[in-house]
């Protein structure tokens, strides 16, 4: 007996039918129950019955076996159309790490400053001095001051140390040193928390001047104490712990692999925002939080004995992605994987579980730069877990022009790549987009985590392994 289904009448799907000799006749018609309502070509909302009882709605194309329903160009599932999940079990592997320190930067660049004020929120007084290459403390001065200011002055690396709102001079960082100007505050055995530009960070601060463009502040924080700061700011700390020990993991790998980036030549690794990960320093942090932080204390995601850039994004829309299909490196563990974890997180919590566009011919052309007129016609290629990875947009006069890889998000402007895209059947020379996700759709899935944690139960070493194809889960050494 088939169960109530949530609709009342159960469509008996006849597109196809598979001839003795291994061959297709199409149906003339799709009957609905009593073959009497015509369902016509419009099949999306049917529904496919498995063998086992499974019903799937059939917007996509499936396969029906005795042991379920299984949508094309994904992976192999378990009866009922749930995805095989990896083992939650330790790996027993181990991974060697360069630095227990990370250097992240606050202000840079076009936000440099032309001074930086400090207040030491927990202790009193400061030491003054540089890190080395190994990123080993220094002290060549101090003072019992709490509130102190750094000013660039002179030239080269030179730094002014003034007791704020005066010109009382506490120390002067010579401009010919081969190191930046380090700062570290004093506490009375407690972790040490510092007011800076209305935040407060555990760690030391490093001052100098990138191009005589103002003052560059960077804060160097132990591995751990970065990690509490971040993984609640990427996930909410009220989140099961699973998911958080995953978050944690998952953004201390991502550091590590990207120590010597592109932010290089600022002096730091990583920057506070989502170019690398959110990092808004103490004030988010929970007992929560830390409890996954430390329970996963010196984790790693690896891959062939190597540090993964373990990526990540907010939600999938029901399928993550290649790493090629969407950046450049084809990355073996950054695989795509049908995500149905997705669609369990409901909309009051995951605003872009599912979206909706509407835009005219004109207004995609303008997505182009005008490179083409208005468009008619578009064409998108679709990966095996159902994302944009290419999008052909035509115009009457026969131009084109195709956005790939993360283009289909970013210069379409959509939350993310996993869309439809087809001209609208009620209004001429407009297309209808329907999608779900918010990111980049590679790697984990911060929503996703979420629904494996709370709804089945799975531990992080799980969640990572489903996302991350063929990882390992190691300790540092």
């Amino acid at each position: 007996m088939i169960s109530k289904l949530q609709k009342t009448a159960v469509y008996i799907l006849c597109v196809t039918l598979l001839c003795g000799a291994g061959g297709f006749a199409s149906a003339a018609n799709i009957y609905v129950n009593d073959s009497q309502s015509v369902l016509g070509t419009d099949i999306g909302t049917a529904y496919v019955i498995g063998g086992d009882g499974s019903v799937v709605v059939a917007a996509d194309t499936y396969v029906i076996t005795g042991s379920g329903v299984q949508k094309l160009g994904t992976t192999s599932t378990t009866p009922g159309g749930a995805p095989e999940i990896p083992s939650g079990e330790p790996d027993g592997t181990t991974v060697s790490t360069k630095y227990k320190t990370v250097r992240v930067g606050l202000k840079y660049a076009s936000s440099a400053l032309s001074s930086a004020n400090l207040q030491n929120e927990v202790g009193w007084g400061y030491q003054f001095g540089y890190y080395d290459s190994d990123r080993v403390f220094h002290s060549t001065g101090s003072t019992n001051e709490n509130k102190i200011t750094m000013t660039p002055t002179g030239s080269g690396r030179e730094v002014t140390v003034t007791v704020t709102g005066t010109d009382t001079v506490l120390y002067v960082h010579d401009g010919s040193s081969a190191y930046n100007l380090a700062v570290h505050p004093l506490s009375d055995g407690a972790s040490a928390e510092t007011w800076f530009k209305g935040y407060t960070y555990f760690g030391d601060f490093e001052y100098f001047r990138y191009d005589s463009k103002g003052l560059t502040v960077i804060n160097v924080v132990s591995i751990d104490d970065y990690v509490k700061c971040v993984v609640p700011y990427e996930m909410s700390p009220s989140w099961p712990i699973e998911a958080l020990k995953a978050q944690a993991v998952c953004a201390r790998s991502y550091f590590a692999a990207n120590v010597n980036s592109s932010y290089a030549k600022y002096g730091f690794d990583v920057t506070a925002t989502t170019s690398s990960q959110a990092y808004s320093g103490t004030g988010g942090t929970s007992a929560n939080s830390n409890a996954a932080v430390e329970a996963t204390a010196g984790e790693y995601l690896t891959y062939d004995g190597k540090i993964c850039n373990a990526v990540y994004s907010s939600s999938s829309g029901g399928g993550t992605e290649n790493s090629e299909n969407v950046f450049y490196s084809a990355l073996g563990y950054l695989r795509g994987v049908p995500d149905p974890f997705h669609d369990e997180v409901p909309s009051s919590m995951n605003s872009y579980k599912e979206w909706h566009r509407e835009l005219t011919g004109e207004q995609l052309a303008a997505k182009t730069g005008n490179a083409i007129g208005a468009v008619t016609s578009v064409e998108p290629t679709y990966s095996a877990t159902g994302n944009v990875i290419a999008l052909k947009l035509s115009d009457a006069n026969g131009r084109s022009y195709t956005f790939t890889k993360d283009e289909c998000r970013t210069k379409m402007g959509m939350p993310s790549i996993h869309y439809t895209i087809e001209p609208s059947t009620s209004s001429y020379g407009t297309f209808v987009i329907d999608g779900g996700g918010w990111g980049h759709n590679v790697g984990m899935s911060q929503f996703g985590a979420y629904a494996m944690a709370k709804n089945h139960g799975y531990n992080y070493r799980q969640i990572l392994r489903y996302y991350y194809t063929g990882v390992s889960i190691s300790k540092a050494v």
